[in-house]
């Protein structure tokens, strides 16, 4: 059984909190001026949880997949949409009640130009393909995008491992996977500066290839693991140097790129022993990344309630701070019931069904 990297699950919940906070309303009240370009970065949470994925399904299941065989992909499946389809499931339905007890959706705050509550996009829903460039917009539960992305990645997981990485020979592994993370990169940075769309877009429309450059970057990070000294001081180095280098690209394209680099190299970094890992791995963040993904996909719907309720004037005499900080208390909240009474319950059903010992333990699923 694969050993468990806790600061990799506590790193989750940063990567969650970001795209929370992103979604907050951009109100002077809130935060100080110099925190807002923070903010409204928030969306690369999301392209780090992309990275983890590939990373920790890679660092779990490797060995597993070198022979491909149907029972194998199946069991792995299986596992995944356990750990995913529940919630997504749970969240769907009450979006559907909502829509149903309130008409054409005035409840959802987010529009694309179309209406995003129509029975074809329910469908893609269910069948987790709604970003899958078969909508023009946002639909129902909105930041379930990603989680179709997720899906899209995961059916291609087993046979990236059987057909490319398990063929490279031991001594080549690491040229191969330099190889393949300097193209990977100069690929995503291409192609932000030459698609119209910024990356924040990049959801039901590109969400395939925001994934298919992130997931099997993720990949190659645990497999050039082996080969990094014990010392984590250039790793360090680097993380330092790529967010240097950022900083000063704010309002340009290339921001979203470096910024990605330097979550990579952080992955590799928690990888590792050190004190950044040791923080990492603190019981208290650790719970946090384990409803992380409840924390994500519940939170859209929470803001809306908070944002219907802020719009007419149903603060209960909260001013904006204490308000938007009832707000965060009632997602965590909500999110550790969702987590104890969806996720753990499946995740435990998935373990005596599931007889293929092919479960992930910390993976990067949003």
């Amino acid at each position: 059984m694969t050993s468990k990297i806790n600061a990799l699950t506590g790193l989750r919940a940063p990567a969650a909190l970001w795209v929370v906070w992103f979604h907050l309303p951009n109100l002077p009240s809130l935060f100080p001026d110099f925190l807002l370009p923070i903010q409204l970065k928030g969306y690369l949470g999301v392209d780090l949880f992309f990275l983890l994925s590939g990373f920790v399904l890679a660092y779990v299941y490797h060995e597993k997949f070198k022979i491909l065989s149907l029972p194998g992909i199946y069991h792995f499946l299986k596992a995944r949409l356990a750990r995913i389809y529940p919630l997504h499931l749970t969240l769907l339905l009450i979006y559907v009640a909502i829509t149903c007890l309130s008409g054409p959706l005035h409840f959802n705050t987010v529009r694309l130009g179309e209406e995003p509550t129509t029975l074809d996009t329910l469908i893609y829903n269910l069948f987790l393909i709604h970003a899958w460039e078969t909508t023009r917009y946002l639909s129902w539960n909105v930041v379930s995008w990603s989680i179709s992305a997720e899906w899209f990645a995961y059916l291609c997981f087993p046979f990236f491992i059987c057909f490319f990485w398990s063929r490279v020979p031991e001594n080549r592994q690491l040229c191969f996977n330099l190889a393949v993370i300097l193209l990977l990169s100069l690929a995503l940075a291409s192609l932000l500066l030459h698609i119209h769309l910024p990356l924040q877009d990049w959801t039901f429309h590109l969400g395939l290839l925001r994934v298919a450059l992130e997931f099997p970057l993720g990949m190659c990070l645990f497999f050039i693991r082996p080969y990094l000294p014990s010392n984590n001081f250039w790793l360090y180095a680097l993380l330092v140097l790529t967010i240097g280098i950022s900083l000063p690209l704010v309002h340009s394209k290339l921001f979203d790129f470096w910024l990605i680099l330097s979550q990579a190299i952080l992955i590799l970094t928690l990888s590792n022993k050190g004190r950044l890992t040791q923080f990492f791995s603190s019981p208290w963040l650790v719970y946090l990344g384990e409803i992380s993904y409840s924390i994500y996909m519940s939170h859209s719907l929470i803001r809306n309630v908070f944002q219907y309720a802020y719009n007419h004037h149903l603060n209960f005499g909260l001013g904006d701070k204490f308000f938007w900080l009832l707000y965060l208390v009632t997602v965590l909240g909500v999110s550790h019931l969702l987590y104890q009474i969806i996720e753990v319950p499946m995740r435990n059903y998935i373990r005596k069904t599931n007889t293929h010992p092919s479960r992930a333990h910390n993976g990067g699923d949003l």
